[in-house]
């Protein structure tokens, strides 16, 4: 393994405190700490960030570099942002001389700061964060412009540019500023009423009603999207009192460049419908679930070809090239137009992709966890297998809970093969921010799944597909590279517990049973038999009997008798709560709000809040 490169003294290590308290990370940390003790995963911080501090400026990059660096924005907002008309990105792109003068430049003065910031997103994209030098620099002037104006002006411009700066802070692991500047660009849009539709007929030809619902409904974008990774709650007010969704329904006519934007409008929609079904106490309502799980097909299977499929050849090294035509005064190695639009369209319809993988993993997970959780305390009685009809046992065949428990792992393998394929077809990723933190919440349930349950090859490739991916990122990411040390860590964790089970095995083997005959052989004339397993992967679902006092306790063998509440069916068919559901799964009699049930091996307060986290 390559080693991680070491960030230079303009990077800061910092505790992260931004991080949800009950953050997906956090809660497996604590479940798995009973059964492998002290581990670098179990006991490492929640997570480390680095945070780029703002360095010494530089000249303005040349124009055409300028340009390469606005196509890098797109890239990077492809989907998730619509902050600049058609014209106003005609304008950016024929500004060829760098000045803080409005003449200068040809642009309208609230548009310099945008475009700084614009410019400064594109760089953090392309640039190595060990030099972030231009982005620091653009970031700053449109930071200082923001703050010269922010309390005389509030109008549309104003809104743009903090949904800008929240951006860019996204990228830069400084989450708690990103919220903060989010609470302005939401403030500032309610105070210019764009959360009520009925004002939008009466905007003026410079405000109009496109523009201010494209505005509005980039800020709930990131506002949605960036709730679910910082564990905090949405800035923007709700459009209706009897529901928390945000979204104003507009069509945006006449630009195909848009579609990836309604698809993500309309599936932040969904995001928020699922949290308010979930939050309502429904986390492991089973209809519930089946009811939000066809409404997001029906979402999915409205999607245009253009987002389904797409052709892609990139070049694996576009990064390091970008970065060289920043500097080279030739612009020799500049990307060309047909691959930054190429490289554009990829990148929206992964965004596109990625939320919906999310969103399926947000209404399964619980059902994962409390699958996993049944099965380590030994009532589970087979692995979680591909296909649930085709297993002998019946229980498991007509098992609710074991489907949407395989769905959870489903959505996280997608997205792994899906970014991965990406990959392999030379697109590289860059600082993208969010999309880093979706394949790392999916190589969380994933690393779960290993550590839970029977070897499957398949999850196993996953895994390391979430490696590759986050290996690439972190190239521009250090926050990217601290998630895969996390997985890292997480997977000697796996082996650890893997091992101690196949000790247990042995020992308990051998108690009753010696080894009469060992073969030895040419290694070149050896043959495999069966499945290519690794090493130490054949164990039972059953918890042997023995164990050593460095064992944690409550990990005793369940007999036939105890696992007989797993294997019945379900009494009067599919569950109708959570209690149920638990219950089944053997967890005794637990109260809806599980107060006073007593486990260490579950705890059910985080539990209940799983599902408003990413990682």
């Amino acid at each position: 393994m390559p080693a991680k490169p070491e960030p230079d003294n303009s990077h800061r290590h910092i505790a992260d405190s931004e991080t949800s308290s009950h953050s997906f990370l956090q809660y497996l940390r604590e479940t798995l700490r009973p059964y492998v003790g002290l581990t670098s995963f179990t006991e490492g911080a929640r997570h480390e960030m680095v945070q780029d501090d703002v360095q010494d400026a530089v000249h303005p990059v040349p124009a055409h570099s300028r340009d390469e660096l606005l196509g890098a924005y797109l890239e990077a907002t492809s989907g998730l942002l619509e902050l600049f008309s058609t014209d106003e990105l005609a304008d950016m792109y024929r500004s060829n001389v760098y000045a803080h003068d409005p003449p200068g430049w040809g642009l309208d003065g609230d548009l310099i700061p945008a475009t700084d910031v614009a410019l400064a997103i594109g760089a953090q994209l392309r640039e190595p964060f060990t030099c972030r030098a231009h982005s620091t620099y653009y970031f700053r002037n449109g930071r200082e412009a923001a703050f010269k104006t922010m309390l005389g002006r509030q109008n549309l411009s104003m809104v743009r540019l903090f949904t800008l700066l929240a951006f860019y802070m996204i990228g830069a692991c400084q989450r708690d500023t990103a919220s903060m500047y989010l609470g302005v660009a939401a403030k500032a849009a309610c105070v210019l009423s764009l959360h009520r539709a009925s004002t939008y007929s009466n905007s003026s030809e410079s405000e109009s009603s496109s523009n201010r619902a494209r505005i509005w409904n980039s800020l709930r974008n990131v506002d949605v999207l960036s709730s679910f990774i910082f564990g905090k709650p949405k800035s923007l007010p709700a459009i209706r009192q009897s529901s928390s969704q945000t979204h104003l329904s507009f069509e945006y006519l006449g630009n195909d460049n848009l579609t990836p934007f309604n698809s993500i409008v309309k599936g932040c929609s969904l995001l928020e419908e699922i949290v308010d079904e979930l939050s309502s106490g429904k986390i492991l309502h089973v209809p519930t679930a089946e009811s939000l799980l066809e409404k997001l097909q029906s979402w999915s299977q409205s999607l245009p070809t253009s987002l389904r499929k797409v052709s892609f050849t990139g070049d694996a090294n576009v990064s390091r090239n970008a970065l060289r035509s920043i500097t080279s005064p030739t612009g020799k190695d500049a990307i060309s137009q047909g691959d930054l639009s190429a490289r554009q369209k990829l990148a929206g319809a992964l965004h596109v992709s990625c939320i919906y993988y999310f969103a399926v993993i947000l209404i399964s997970r619980p059902f994962l966890i409390a699958y996993l959780l049944s099965r380590l305390r030994g009532r589970a009685p087979d692995q979680l297998i591909p296909n649930p009809d085709e297993a002998s046992d019946m229980a498991i065949k007509n098992s609710t809970i074991s489907k949407m428990a395989q769905l959870c792992v489903s959505a996280a393998m997608r997205t792994a093969a899906t970014c991965a394929a990406a990959h392999r077809h030379g697109y590289s990723f860059g600082n993208l921010c969010l999309l880093k933190a979706w394949v790392f919440g999916a190589g969380l349930v994933l690393g779960f799944s290993k550590f839970a349950g029977e070897p499957r090859k398949d999850i196993d490739e996953a895994f390391e597909q979430v490696n590759t991916v986050l290996e690439s990122i972190a190239t521009q990411s250090p926050q990217a590279g601290l998630y895969r040390e996390t997985l890292e860590a997480f997977r000697e964790s796996i082996a650890k517990w893997h091992d101690r089970v196949e000790t247990e095995i042995k020992r308990t083997v051998q108690h009753y049973m010696d080894d009469i005959l060992v073969i030895h052989g040419s290694a070149q004339n050896q043959t495999t038999i069966g499945p290519n397993f690794p090493s130490g992967a054949f164990y039972t679902t059953d918890t042997p009997q023995s164990y050593t006092d460095d064992h944690p306790p409550g990990l005793d063998a369940v007999g036939v008798d105890n696992a007989a509440p797993w294997l019945e069916g379900w009494a009067g068919g599919t569950p109708q709560s959570s209690t149920q559901v638990l219950r089944h799964l053997g967890f005794g009699d637990v109260i809806s709000d599980y107060e006073s049930y007593d486990d260490p091996f579950f705890n059910f307060e985080p539990f209940e809040k799983l599902f408003y986290s990413v990682e």
